[in-house]
């Protein structure tokens, strides 16, 4: 009895080393991913399996979520990126701004300083409406403008317009320019406005001079008479 058992036994080995040996590798392989998709299967597994259309029939809802989740990963990081390039963008705009308002400030701030000068040297400070409406009764008085300087014909403007209908056109737009006379000036601001009527729109300064009756000659020739600036200073 007990051989017999024996026998059995090793019968049974045989049979189990035979089938062993001739065991289909493949399908080892596939029993072994059937039992594997029961459980999540890792990033690097998906990765492989599902990169290069190579996922089959039976993973297709594996690699669906894989996919899908992969581009909205790739999705969140653009946006993120996106955004991150916008709120760089903003910094720098808003730092050019403050940059610009800082230097606005800046300007503002010296001219302040320059017109309280002037006032205290006993220039008034007029606009060219204030100008044309009360030079009659200021003849002798020290007056401060601020406008465009046109060399041709020695005029001061109120804007770029009335600048450029003088300069291409001689012509005079009413209330608009004022004659001066700078013979008198200093030596500095001579220069200055030298440098000026190389610009071909003019230049914007400050005179400072002293309102007279002037003798003008207009762009055709006539001689005229007309109320403006006998200029001691421009800055």
């Amino acid at each position: 009895m007990r051989a017999r058992s024996r026998v059995q036994s090793f019968v049974m080995l045989i049979l189990v080393a035979k089938l062993a040996a001739c065991a289909d590798v493949p399908l080892l392989k596939q029993l072994g991913d059937e039992v594997g998709m029961s459980a999540q299967p890792s990033e690097e597994y998906l990765a492989e399996r599902c990169s290069g259309g190579r996922a089959n029939a039976r993973w297709a809802q594996h690699c669906r979520q894989w996919m899908n989740a992969r581009e909205a990963e790739q999705e969140a990081k653009r946006q993120s990126e996106v955004a991150a390039r916008e709120a760089a963008r903003a910094a720098e705009a808003a730092a050019y701004q403050e940059q610009q308002e800082r230097r606005q400030r800046e300007a503002a701030g010296r001219e302040r300083a320059a017109v309280q000068a002037d006032e205290r040297e006993g220039y008034k400070h007029l606009s060219f409406e204030d100008f044309a409406l009360d030079a009659a009764r200021m003849q002798g008085a020290k007056v401060a403008l601020y406008g465009i300087y046109v060399g041709k014909g020695q005029r001061l403007a109120s804007n770029q317009f009335a600048a450029l209908m003088w300069i291409e056109r001689g012509q005079s737009t009413k209330g608009a320019l004022m004659p001066l006379v700078t013979t008198d000036a200093t030596r500095d601001s001579r220069a200055m406005l030298l440098r000026c009527d190389a610009s071909p729109v003019g230049c914007v300064v400050v005179v400072r001079g002293r309102v007279r009756m002037l003798s003008m000659r207009n762009a055709f020739g006539a001689d005229s008479r007309e109320l403006g600036v006998v200029v001691e200073s421009v800055r």
